[in-house]
């Protein structure tokens, strides 16, 4: 098998793939082109009919491999027998299968045959160069996917700032609350330090049930501070403290 401007075996031209792009650049004959473009990004379908025949039986081999891959990139991971048979211009099941299996072990991909519903599908796939021509609709295509993703950048940033101001809010109403029960907690510590509830006198029993009440719904905010023990219809002791 002759490439024009250059000479090169089947075997070594089967090892240049990643690099088809040079050989490509490096000749002239449209034919020989369709080949090489055919192992690097595209399929048997891209060969004429004639122009196969003539190819080394590996490079053969390896271009059926490869357009396997580019079956399932074109048609799904998922491909029916009777559409392989087609693509892959083979002429029995037996052979398809025979071909899968060695693109497993050459590591072309991975996949699974189900010979009763006469499918097969391909979980993964080696990497291919890219065709010249679609380097356009890509990069459209990721344009898109960006201008996408910064839009959901962007919606997200402006709910969070939502939200913060939304927290924030709380924060000042939650500290005057706190505030204002540690004050009246104070005032009525002072209160007793004084001894208007101390020593068994001073103040009638009329205010030892409000401000009994009042001292116990302070007590939750965790401090024993001022409790005060009622017998008799009077507070007994002034002590503060634990």
């Amino acid at each position: 098998f002759q490439i024009p401007v250059m000479s090169i075996s089947a075997s070594d031209l089967i090892q240049y793939k990643g690099h088809y792009g040079d050989l490509i650049e490096k000749t002239n004959c449209p034919e020989t082109r369709a080949v090489i473009a055919a192992l690097a990004y595209g399929s048997l379908t891209d060969i004429p009919e004639k122009r196969i025949k003539e190819l080394p039986l590996e490079v053969l081999d390896y271009l059926s491999r490869v357009s396997l891959v580019n079956a399932v990139t074109t048609h799904g991971r998922t491909l029916s027998y009777d559409l392989l048979l087609s693509l892959l211009r083979l002429p029995s099941d037996s052979s398809l299968e025979s071909l899968v299996i060695d693109a497993i072990y050459e590591g072309v991909c991975q996949a699974t045959m189900d010979s009763a519903a006469r499918t097969i599908t391909v979980s993964s796939w080696c990497a291919r160069e890219c065709d010249p021509s679609k380097i356009g609709s890509m990069v459209s295509i990721l344009d898109q996917w960006m201008n996408r993703s910064t839009e959901v950048k962007r919606e997200g940033e402006r709910d969070g700032r939502i939200r913060g101001e939304r927290s924030e809010g709380y924060v000042p109403y939650s500290s005057q609350i706190k505030d204002e029960l540690l004050a009246a907690r104070v005032a009525m510590e002072e209160e007793y330090k004084e001894g208007g509830f101390g020593k068994g006198g001073g103040r009638s029993n009329s205010r030892a049930t409000p401000m009994q009440s009042l001292s116990e719904m302070l007590m939750p905010l965790g401090s024993n501070n001022g409790r005060m023990r009622q017998g008799g219809g009077r507070f007994r002791g002034g002590r503060t403290g634990k």
